[in-house]
This record gives C-alpha cells, sequence and structure tokens, in this order.
C-alpha cells in the first residue's frame, strides 16, 4: 500500500516556523553553536570549521522524521493499528506505537483537565464483587453487570452534547461522584462494556449505537491494557464526533493541534 501523506508536510514545517528551531537557511553546529562555514563530507556529514565537530545535517534528519509523522498520522486516522502502520510505512513498531500515544494524549487533552487525564490511567486497586460498585449499583443491565474486578480500568461517563458530539469523562468510583453522573451522563462504560442509569430518564436513547461503532473498532486492537483503555477510548471519541470527515481531513485537524516543537517534544527512542 502507497501512503500519500505529502499534503500534511507544510502543516509539519508551519508549525516548525513556530517553534524555536531556527528557521534559517543556514546550520548551526550542535557542538559549539557557532553559526560559521560547515565542509561537507563525502558520507554526507558536516564539519564545523570551528571546532572540528562532525554531525548528520539536523536539516536532513528532519525532513525525514516530518515524513515519518505524516505516514504515521494518516494511518492513524486510517484506523489502522500500529503493527499495520508499522509495515505499511516500513518503520520500526516501537517508534509507531510511541507516536500513536501522543497523538491518543494529544486529542485527551483537548477537553480533560490534567487531573482527569490521571485518574483516567488509575486502575481499581482491589476487587469490588459483583455489584460492589457505585456506578454498578445504578446500572439499567444488572445482567450483564459483573461489577468492578482488581486492575480493571476506570468507569467512564458517556455523554452527548447538546451539539450532537459524545463525550466521555473518567469517573471516580464514589457515592457521590456515581450520584452526579447519573443525572448527567446517560450511561458508563465499565470493564469495556456500556451500562445504562436506571436513574436517568432524562438522557435520549442514542449511545448504544456510539458504543456499537466503538467495539467494531477495539476489536483490531485484540485487547488493550486498562492502564491504556481510557486513551483508546478518548482517540475513539474524537473519531467519533469527526466521522463525516475524511481521513486525509481529520489528519490536517490533528496535525493543527500539534505543539510547536513536537520534533523535541515528542522525542522518538
Amino acid at each position: 500500500m502507497i501512503l500519500n501523506s505529502d499534503f500534511l508536510l507544510p502543516h509539519f514545517k508551519e508549525k516548525m516556523r513556530q517553534g524555536s528551531r531556527d528557521a534559517s537557511r543556514h546550520v548551526l553546529c550542535p557542538e559549539c553553536k557557532a553559526r560559521t562555514k560547515l565542509y561537507t563530507l563525502k558520507d554526507g556529514r558536516k564539519k564545523c570549521s570551528v571546532c572540528g565537530k562532525k554531525f548528520e545535517s539536523q536539516k536532513k534528519t528532519d525532513r525525514t522524521k516530518l515524513q515519518q509523522y505524516a505516514d504515521i498520522l494518516l494511518c492513524f486516522t486510517l484506523d489502522f493499528s500500529a503493527h499495520r502502520a508499522a509495515q505499511i510505512a516500513k518503520i520500526r513498531y516501537r517508534l509507531v506505537s510511541d507516536i500513536y500515544g501522543q497523538f491518543r494524549r494529544l486529542l485527551a487533552g483537548q477537553n480533560l483537565v490534567p487531573g482527569k487525564i490521571r485518574l483516567m490511567k488509575d486502575t481499581e486497586p482491589s476487587c469490588r464483587g459483583i455489584h460492589g460498585s457505585e456506578f454498578c449499583k445504578r446500572c439499567g443491565n444488572a445482567y450483564a453487570c459483573k461489577g468492578r474486578q482488581e486492575g480493571d480500568a476506570p468507569v467512564f461517563g458517556v455523554r452527548e452534547l447538546k451539539n450532537g458530539k459524545v463525550f466521555l469523562e473518567p469517573l471516580q468510583d464514589e457515592p457521590d461522584e456515581a450520584s452526579k453522573a447519573s443525572t448527567a451522563f446517560s450511561g458508563f462504560i465499565c470493564n469495556g462494556t456500556f451500562h445504562r442509569f436506571t436513574d436517568n430518564r432524562k438522557q435520549q436513547d442514542g449511545m448504544e449505537s456510539f458504543w456499537s461503532w466503538v467495539e467494531e473498532r477495539l476489536r483490531k486492537h485484540h485487547g488493550v491494557h486498562p492502564k491504556n483503555r481510557g486513551l483508546y477510548l478518548k482517540e475513539l471519541e474524537w473519531k467519533y464526533n469527526y466521522r463525516l470527515l475524511s481521513p486525509d481531513i481529520q489528519a490536517m485537524r490533528i496535525a493543527g493541534l500539534f505543539p510547536a516543537d513536537f520534533l523535541e517534544v515528542w522525542s522518538d527512542r
């Protein structure tokens, strides 16, 4: 499969111009930081005439990294798994997986405060047994509700906003929190299953279709670690809200969210 991701490169270059990187046509020596004459060696590297340091041109390295980000981002919006994206883009899996994680954290940070993002990664410290959770006590499908087990991901409230978009929020399993959530959310996601609140009659029955859409896309990952489940859910929340856009347009929207210094902040391993 051939990826045509070149349309993203101008967006990335614009981000870099907004950042702290030197945007001039000259290359600075990474050792002495001098802007002076650099000799080009036979192997393509540069040699500083001041300190004698030999190094690879950063601009050449940046071009390679930008192309990788463009290919990986397009695979991300095409709903390819990290393993499949690594095969298609011919990029090592570890790098693709790390960048996918950065994309998911970026999308989660659009409508969640830092405290909620930390809560999203917390897992259940102990087993509560069947219906031991404050949310499970309000579950409208008690037959399917198996309670919260040790190591489970946190509960996510599911709400449809006035503009028709879906919003997922990690919630603390406490009586007051569960009581407030039952009036504000149409249901909750617990242990990979969607449950409705029995004490909420105001919400319309529309979230089951959203959860069916999410489940279909989660299957290709063949299981998600509980600590990462929230990031996957926030990714699918964003994609569901913008599902009418083409993958190319989605990729450009996500590229617009990148920090200006993303090459330094999202350093690869």
